[in-house]
């Protein structure tokens, strides 16, 4: 791990970067998120040690993933936490979002689906807000961008298209899996009743 290369980053890169080892963190590993609860901060100041103590876990964590499955067919769909949305919101923005900022966006939608459709604790939504923010990141959609306008974008996302589904949590750590298939089927109304709520 290149330390001093990751100190030639602006505090808004690293927060970007941070957004992957979040979403590591809210899928798979509840004492990581914990950790990460008590060290993030919006100047994205670190020591060296939490640099190496973050990136590790969430080497360690994708590489668990990428073992089980490769492909991406499904538990490597856990990968794709929060970008269905996150992509489409990435796009629509015009280069104003970085990708970590609109994944942070879709992580936070990911989070309120969870809730609204998989009977999630409430507090998911809360641990996911108070995280990105204290990495200095997004948790709200542009006001510039409609919810119909990210409909119509979904359309394209290789990830969900032509069935549309979005990966979910039962609770901070946890996939949620039916009969051990990862990913939630949702219409577009679904998908609409979620954004409204992300403004």
């Amino acid at each position: 791990i290149d330390i001093d290369f990751l100190k030639t980053l602006s505090p808004r890169e690293i927060s970007c970067g941070l957004a992957e080892c979040i979403k590591h963190a809210l899928c798979q590993d509840e004492a990581f998120a914990q950790e990460l609860l008590r060290v993030l901060n919006p100047e994205a100041r670190y020591t060296e040690e939490q640099f190496i103590s973050i990136i590790q876990k969430t080497i360690h964590l994708k590489i668990n993933v990428l073992r089980m499955d490769p492909k991406e067919i499904n538990e490597g769909k856990i990968l794709v936490y929060g970008h269905t949305i996150g992509h489409s919101i990435e796009t629509l923005s015009k280069g104003k979002l970085n990708h970590g900022e609109a994944i942070s966006i879709g992580m936070v939608a990911a989070a309120k689906a969870s809730v609204f459709f998989n009977e999630a604790k409430k507090n998911l939504i809360e641990i996911h807000e108070t995280i990105l923010k204290k990495a200095g990141l997004p948790t709200k959609i542009p006001s510039e961008i409609t919810i119909e306008q990210i409909i119509s974008q979904l359309k394209y996302d290789k990830k969900i298209a032509p069935a549309g589904e979005l990966v979910l949590l039962e609770e901070i750590g946890k996939i949620h899996a039916t009969e051990g298939r990862i990913g939630d089927p949702v219409t577009a109304d679904q998908v609409r009743t979620v954004l409204k709520e992300c403004y």
